[in-house]
């Protein structure tokens, strides 16, 4: 269960909250309703019965945030690999938990598109079009990819994907860049890698990169 301040503040800001008591409701209610946004406690009971990458999984594609009562790195790292979009450790900042829902959510934005060539993205309906067909992205996918899309030719290293979308410290041992940036070629039909391109040693750029720039 999520601290009653968590809920007040969430209530207060207009949300509609569901809740479960263990793994299986929660993936009940998933199933049956489709959430915006799933706050996940990993000292949920019965968890111990499910690895908290494989809970993760079965969540998606609805954006997951984690709540811990306890700060691991290996665990977070983890956890993000598995699609998680944050991992806070309790005691956290309300305000800062509810910026980032909002944020994941973009509750009330303004209607922003972007569009490189043939590869249009709504970021205020989180969908993505190429050629005029939408492509099905994860929530984490489409973060990576506007990010890339709002520095374009820019190369951008991998230490600033990690904390920017996943929000890690670095170094951090982990592919998790690789892994998402292969994933976006495949969906995004670029296995000549002119979209998405790799400049060695420093990054990637979204088209061919002009400047580099540091954090």
């Amino acid at each position: 269960m999520l601290h009653a301040g968590v809920d007040m503040i969430l209530q207060e800001d207009g949300y509609e909250l569901l809740h479960a008591d263990t793994v299986q409701r929660a993936l009940q209610i998933k199933h049956e309703t489709c959430p915006d946004l799933i706050l996940l406690d990993i000292d949920l009971p019965e968890r111990s019965e499910t690895t908290l990458s494989d809970l993760i999984f079965r969540l998606q594609k609805t954006p997951v945030i984690v709540i811990s009562g306890q700060y691991d790195l290996e665990q977070k790292i983890a956890a993000l690999e598995a699609g998680a979009e944050d991992y806070f450790v309790r005691p956290f900042i309300f305000r800062e938990l509810l910026a980032r829902i909002r944020m994941l959510l973009k509750r009330g934005g303004t209607h922003d598109n972007l569009q490189r060539g043939d590869l249009r993205l709504h970021t205020s309906q989180r969908r993505v079009f190429l050629a005029d067909q939408p492509v099905d992205l994860t929530s984490r996918e489409f973060e990576l990819l506007e990010y890339l899309l709002r520095r374009p030719q820019r190369v951008v290293s991998r230490e600033e994907l990690l904390n920017r979308v996943w929000h890690l410290p670095t170094p951090a041992t982990t592919h998790v860049v690789e892994v998402y940036i292969n994933s976006l070629r495949t969906k995004l039909n670029d296995r000549d890698k002119n979209l998405i391109q790799t400049v060695r040693g420093l990054g990637y750029s979204f088209g061919e990169a002009k400047t580099y720039r540091s954090r």
